[in-house]
């Protein structure tokens, strides 16, 4: 899956990318072993192998001892964080994205119940710009204390069931799916 342009990252396809740039680390593909969204995010964070056997939501509830992306980068001075757009209560993901050490999780599940009928774009996830105003805080919060930081956005734009805000201005005219 080719996730930018064949130009790659440009202040004119990706301007705000563009300005960090100099900073920061791309993964321009990604390549996965098993077809389904919860067995996909073990190895993501792992760098294991993909669970490709019944059910994982016991293997989840245990955590995770080996090193991960985020302990490796906590271990080196990192404020870490993942904020997700999508419920995270699949299979026991909450279970899993739990047990790794982040310093700040976010996730429609554990808001409450008010903040998702708020901003609920379909059964399985919130309207993505306004998990984005937390990002930003939270990266504003991160700036103020002049540590670096890793950030790990799980988007629901991506999954079915597709949805958009009832406000979203499209790029096409129409109503259908």
């Amino acid at each position: 899956l080719q996730l930018l342009p064949e130009s790659g990252i440009s202040q004119r396809h990706t301007p705000n990318l563009y300005s960090y740039a100099e900073r920061m680390v791309v993964f321009d593909s990604l390549y996965n072993t098993f077809p389904g969204t919860v067995r996909t995010h073990v190895p993501l964070n792992t760098g294991g192998r993909t669970i490709t056997w019944g059910s994982v939501f016991n293997e989840l509830s245990l955590k995770y001892l080996g090193p991960t992306l985020v302990s490796e980068l906590k271990n080196q001075g990192y404020r870490t964080a993942v904020f997700s757009a999508g419920d995270l209560d699949a299979e026991n993901m909450t279970g899993f994205y739990g047990g790794l050490p982040y310093d700040h999780i976010f996730e429609p599940g554990l808001m409450t119940k008010e903040f998702v009928a708020n901003h609920k774009i379909h059964s399985w996830g919130v309207n993505e710009d306004i998990v984005r105003q937390e990002i930003v805080e939270w990266i504003d919060d991160a700036r103020l204390q002049s540590e670096p930081f890793f950030l790990q956005f799980l988007t629901i734009s991506t999954h079915h069931p597709y949805g958009v805000p009832e406000d979203y201005d499209g790029p096409y005219e129409g109503t259908g799916r």
